[in-house]
C-alpha cells in the first residue's frame, strides 16, 4: 500500500507478515516495523533512522520484541566532517570508531577505541602512492611502524605486498587478462610456498601447482559447456567428479583416492521444487551419512539433522551377522529462527542455544552461546570496520584484533601475532 505521495506505507507477504514503513517530508525512510508470528508470540522488528540537515545519516536504532517484550535495543551514532565524511561512528557496546582523511579523501587514519581502555583497541595509518593505490599500512601515526606495503605493476595489479615486522614479501606476476599465473611467499628470503596458475580461454582456473617441494603437486580442473566444475584432480592423491541437474544444482559428487585402502567416497543432493537442498547423502564402504534440511516459506533454512549409519562394532568372541547396523547419536540437531528482517536469530541444538543480535545497518552486534546445563552463557561482541571484523571480545577472554589493509593483514590473539598470506 502506497500513500498519496507514491511512498510504499504498507505491505503483506503470503504468510501474513506486515511491513510498516514511516517517511518524514524529504521522502526519507525514518522507520520500518516488521511483524512476525512465532511460535514465541508475535515478533516485532524495528528499524528507525535520523537525519541531518545534509541528510547524512546520524543515527540508526534496532529494536527486538517477542511476545510484548523487548529482548534488544541497540543503537548507533554518526559524525561527520565540514566536508560530509564519516569522522566518528559510535557503536552499541561502547565501542568508538575515529576516521581522518587526505585532502583527496582517502581514509589517512583509522582508531577503534572500547570504554575502560586507556590506549585504542586498533589505530592505523595510511597512505597512497600518487594514482590513490594504498602504499603503506602503519601503526598509530605516519612515523609509526610499517605493518604492510604494497606495490604495483604499470596495469594496477598489485606486484610485492610485504610485511616488514614478520620479514614475509610475497610477489605476483599475472597474464594478459591481469589474472595471477604465479605466486611466491618468502620469509627473510626463503621460499615458504610458490604456486603457478592456468587458465581457459574463459577465465576458469585449469591448474595449480605446488612448486615448493621437490616434486611439484598439480591440480587439474575440468568443466562442462557451462563452465560448471566437473572434475579436481590432486596428482597423486585423490580425483573428485561432480555432476549437476538440469537446473546447475549440483547432485552427485564422488571422491576417489589413489589407493587400494581408501574407499570410495559418493554424496548425492537431492532438492525441492525451489532447488533448495533438502538432503544430502554421503556413502562411504558400508558407512553411510545423512544431512536433512527444512525452510520456512521465505526461503530461510529452519531445521537440520545430521544421521550416522556404520556397521555394528566388531567386538572379540561376539558374532556379527551380516547386515547389521547401528544409527550413531544424531551430533547435528538444530532448529534455526529468524527475526522479521530474516536475520538468524536464535539456533537451538540438543545440548545449547545460540542467540544472535544485529545493528541497524544489518551487521551482527553479538553472538550469545549458552549450554542448556548453564543459566549464563557467553557473549561475544563483534566490532566493525564497515562491512570488515576489526576486533572481536568474549566474556572473559582478551579482545581479539585484526589488522587490515587491502586484505586482512594480520590477527593479535593472546598477545600472538598472525600474519595472513595470500
Amino acid at each position: 500500500m502506497n500513500d498519496k505521495a507514491g511512498r510504499l506505507q504498507k505491505e503483506t507477504d503470503r504468510n501474513k507478515d506486515q511491513t510498516v514503513y514511516q517517511h518524514d517530508a524529504l521522502e526519507r525512510r525514518i522507520k520500518e516495523t516488521v511483524q512476525k508470528r512465532t511460535h514465541d508470540g508475535m515478533a516485532v522488528s524495528e528499524r528507525e533512522y535520523a537525519y541531518s540537515k545534509n541528510g547524512k545519516r546520524i543515527r540508526e536504532v534496532s529494536r527486538e520484541f517477542v511476545g510484548g517484550k523487548q529482548t534488544a535495543l541497540l543503537e548507533t551514532k554518526y559524525r561527520y566532517n565540514p566536508k560530509g565524511q564519516l569522522s566518528r561512528q559510535e557503536d552499541p557496546g561502547n565501542a568508538g570508531k575515529d576516521y581522518t582523511y587526505d585532502k583527496y579523501g582517502n581514509c589517512q587514519s583509522f582508531q577503534l577505541t572500547r570504554e575502560g581502555t586507556t590506549s585504542p583497541v586498533v589505530s592505523l595509518y595510511y597512505t597512497y602512492d600518487d594514482l590513490y593505490r594504498l602504499k603503506q599500512v602503519r601503526k598509530n601515526n605516519a612515523v609509526g611502524v610499517v605493518l604492510a606495503e604494497y606495490e604495483y605493476d604499470e596495469k594496477g595489479n598489485r606486484k610485492t605486498l610485504r610485511y616488514p615486522q614478520s620479514g614475509m614479501e610475497t610477489s605476483y606476476q599475472y597474464n594478459d587478462g591481469n589474472r595471477v599465473i604465479s605466486l611466491e611467499n618468502r620469509r627473510q628470503g626463503s621460499m615458504i610456498s610458490a604456486w603457478e596458475y592456468g587458465y581457459d580461454l574463459d577465465g576458469n582456473i585449469l591448474s595449480k601447482i605446488n612448486k615448493n617441494n621437490s616434486s611439484p603437486v598439480t591440480i587439474s580442473y575440468q568443466y562442462d559447456r557451462l563452465g560448471r566444475l566437473t572434475e579436481e584432480d590432486y596428482s597423486g592423491w585423490k580425483r573428485t567428479l561432480y555432476s549437476y541437474d538440469a537446473y546447475s544444482n549440483r547432485v552427485k559428487m564422488m571422491v576417489e583416492g589413489r589407493t587400494k585402502d581408501e574407499l570410495v567416497s559418493v554424496t548425492n543432493y537431492d532438492y525441492g521444487l525451489n532447488n533448495r537442498l533438502e538432503k544430502e547423502t554421503k556413502k562411504q564402504g558400508k558407512t553411510t551419512e545423512t544431512y536433512r534440511y527444512r525452510y520456512d516459506d521465505h526461503g530461510n533454512e529452519t531445521f537440520r539433522i545430521w544421521e550416522k549409519t556404520s556397521p555394528t562394532p566388531d567386538y572379540p568372541g561376539n558374532v556379527k551377522l551380516s547386515g547389521h547396523y547401528q544409527k550413531e547419536t544424531p551430533t547435528v540437531y538444530e532448529w534455526r529462527h529468524y527475526d522479521g528482517f530474516n536475520q538468524l536469530s536464535r539456533i537451538n541444538q540438543d545440548d545449547k542455544e545460540i542467540l544472535y543480535q544485529y545493528r541497524g545497518d544489518g551487521l551482527r552486534h553479538s553472538t550469545q552461546v549458552r549450554k542448556l546445563t548453564e543459566s549464563q552463557g557467553k557473549t561475544k561482541l563483534h566490532c566493525w570496520d564497515g562491512s570488515d571484523i576489526v576486533a572481536e571480545q568474549t566474556d572473559g577472554e582478551q579482545i581479539k584484533t585484526y589488522i587490515r589493509g587491502i586484505n586482512l593483514i594480520a590477527g593479535e590473539f593472546d598477545r600472538v601475532v598472525y600474519y595472513y598470506i595470500y
